[in-house]
């Protein structure tokens, strides 16, 4: 049964990973934590009834941690920086007073390349320099 679910597991931690890296190894390390510090405190958590930590596995704990450290990231409305947002409300103007489609088409693939553009013109950072160095090093013979 649990061999069914590693493939969307593996699918889901990587897409985590990637949209929040640093989140998502929060909430295994932190999973990681309370898994053990309960499996401490479990001697005195039995003597409370109505509490059974055998069934809550440390799979279980890291889950909620990554959910929890996450949340943030499902819930967050991504937005674009406010001059494409004035350009996709003009478009949407457009459209509303009677632009034909191909315009339309044209309007969003103008926008687009700004922002492809503005993307290549931002400055680098020293990690992508070094990376850059790295790079023509090595093709060097």
């Amino acid at each position: 049964m649990m061999k069914d679910w590693l493939p969307i597991i593996r699918v889901l931690l990587d897409n985590l990973l990637l949209r929040n890296g640093i989140g998502t190894i929060r909430g295994i390390l932190g999973g990681i934590v309370v898994s053990g510090f309960l499996n401490f405190l479990s001697p005195l958590l039995q003597k409370i009834k109505g509490i059974d930590l055998e069934k809550l596995t440390a799979f279980h704990i890291i889950c909620l941690g990554i959910l929890i450290m996450n949340l943030p990231y499902f819930t967050k409305k991504t937005s674009f920086p406010p001059h494409i947002e004035v350009a996709f409300k003009a478009i949407d103007e457009a459209k509303a007073s009677g632009l034909s489609d191909i315009h339309i088409k044209q309007l969003y693939r103008q926008v687009c390349e700004m922002a492809i553009q503005n993307i290549q013109e931002q400055p680098t950072s020293p990690l992508s320099e070094a990376v850059n160095v790295l790079g023509e090093k090595m093709n060097q013979p």
